[in-house]
């Protein structure tokens, strides 16, 4: 997380609510921040700052959620859902008892929240709406926070292999500072919300207690906005090297651990410790690139080469393996003939 904070949060936070009948600018006024926060030149804030807002912005509505969700949610209700999974053996079973949990809020309508412990992607399914900035921010806030959280619990760096968002880049969407929070950039336009941890990385233990999380509970939401316990994880550190890597020679692990200026044996141990491997890294990189050549239309042929496979049907065979089907079935629809 940088050391300053975009003032886009404090200026989107305020014109969703604007949209929603609610005026935030008194809060702005409890965090002593100055209007200028809400121009597109104005100065970044501090991590405390956003903290202090996000504070205040709570108070002045009553509702956890800073009135972004359908409904409001009462004071206290973030409290009874950590006190339900703190006891949890391990991080997947407590992110299905969160994920559970968050039905019974009538402020997700019309989300709908899974989790799939196979592959460790926490979806969300709006039910075919169409999400406004109030719900924009709701999703993003609500993926920073499972983030956050998760990693608090396990007291360990945790980079998720994959963030979707299903809306489009804003004029003030700010790649860097989204790939500071979440490890990755997420991707924008996808169909589905989607924050992925890496399966391995589910079997974690919970280290935390009822007495550290009135700690993280009073806290709050400073750990939102500063980075978690530990150095920038290795996963995080491999991702970048890879995605700023030609796709058609993406670099060896040798290579990575060199780069790293650590043995392949060491790399190898930390990335496991991290749930996650080289070689995962490698394939969630070419997948993500492979789908999204797919949908603009690219031939099994052009992807197999822009990817450095030998032949097509070696990525074929790949690409199976990442996604369980062929190519032909992420391959946008032709357009109907609708006419007489």
């Amino acid at each position: 997380m940088p050391h300053r904070i975009p003032t886009e949060y404090v200026r989107r936070t305020v014109h969703a609510a604007d949209t929603r009948g609610i005026d935030l600018r008194p809060a702005l006024d409890a965090a002593r921040l100055p209007l200028t926060v809400l121009d597109a030149s104005g100065p970044a804030i501090t991590p405390s700052e956003a903290s202090a807002f996000t504070r205040a912005v709570w108070a002045l509505t009553n509702d956890e959620l800073g009135g972004l969700g359908a409904a409001p949610v009462p004071r206290g209700t973030f409290r009874l859902v950590t006190l339900a999974l703190i006891h949890s053996p391990d991080l997947g079973h407590a992110l299905s008892r969160m994920i559970s949990s968050l039905p019974a809020l009538p402020a997700m309508t019309p989300i709908t929240f899974s989790f799939d412990t196979a592959t460790g992607a926490i979806t969300l399914d709006l039910r075919g709406h169409r999400p406004d900035e109030a719900t924009q921010l709701l999703i993003e806030l609500a993926f920073l926070l499972i983030h956050r959280f998760a990693a608090w619990l396990i007291d360990h760096p945790l980079a998720p292999s994959r963030v979707a968002l299903p809306y489009p880049a804003r004029d003030d969407y700010a790649p860097t500072f989204y790939r500071a929070l979440f490890g990755v950039t997420p991707t924008l336009g996808a169909p589905t919300a989607a924050i992925v941890f890496e399966p391995r990385a589910l079997h974690a233990p919970i280290v935390q207690t009822e007495h550290s999380l009135l700690d993280f509970l009073r806290a709050a939401p400073a750990r939102l906005f500063t980075e978690p316990a530990g150095t920038t994880p290795r996963t995080t550190q491999v991702l970048r090297m890879l995605q700023r890597s030609p796709l058609h020679a993406l670099p060896t692990n040798a290579q990575i651990a060199t780069k790293l200026a650590l043995s392949e044996s060491h790399l190898r141990r930390l990335l496991g410790r991290e749930g996650t491997s080289a070689n995962r890294i490698r394939d969630e990189v070419l997948r993500e690139a492979a789908l999204a050549r797919l949908r603009r239309g690219d031939t099994t042929d052009q992807i197999a080469t822009a990817l450095g496979f030998s032949e097509p049907s070696a990525f074929r065979r790949a690409f199976r393996r990442w996604t369980g089907a062929t190519p032909r079935a992420f391959r946008p629809a032709p357009p109907s003939d609708e006419s007489p």
